[in-house]
C-alpha cells in the first residue's frame, strides 16, 4: 500500500501547530493510515471489522484512493481469519514466531532459508 500513497493534501502543521516538512507530513500520513488500518484487525469479530473498515474507507478514500483500492483488494480473503476461534488470532506485537496461532500479517513465520 505504501507505494500507492499519493500524499495529496498533506497537512502543513502538526496537532501542536508546528510546521511540518513534506517528509514529516508524509511520515505522519502513513502512520495515521497504518494506525487506522490496524484498528480493523483489532476488531473482535467480522461485523466489527467491517464497521471499522467502513470508518477507514470514509476517512481515507478521498485522500488516498489508489492506496485504498490496493488495501481493499481481496479484503474478504483477509477477513477469513475471523472464521477461526479468536484464541487462535495473533495479536501484535508478536511474542513468539511459533506459538500455534494464526498470523494476521502476510509475513512468513519461517526463516527465508527454509523456503
Amino acid at each position: 500500500m505504501l507505494r500507492h500513497l499519493d500524499y495529496d493534501n498533506l497537512p502543513t502543521h502538526d496537532e501542536d501547530g508546528h510546521k511540518l516538512s513534506k517528509q514529516e507530513a508524509k511520515k505522519q500520513r502513513f502512520e495515521q493510515i497504518q494506525s487506522d488500518a490496524y484498528d480493523i484487525y483489532k476488531a473482535a469479530d467480522w461485523l466489527q471489522a467491517v464497521d471499522a473498515l467502513k470508518v477507514f474507507f470514509d476517512r481515507w478514500y478521498s485522500l488516498e484512493p489508489k492506496a485504498l483500492k490496493t488495501f481493499l483488494y481481496d479484503i474478504d480473503l483477509t477477513f477469513n481469519f475471523y472464521d477461526f476461534d479468536p484464541s487462535l488470532h495473533l495479536t501484535f506485537p508478536v511474542k513468539s514466531e511459533n506459538d500455534g496461532r494464526i498470523r494476521v500479517s502476510n509475513s512468513s513465520p519461517f526463516p527465508i532459508s527454509w523456503l
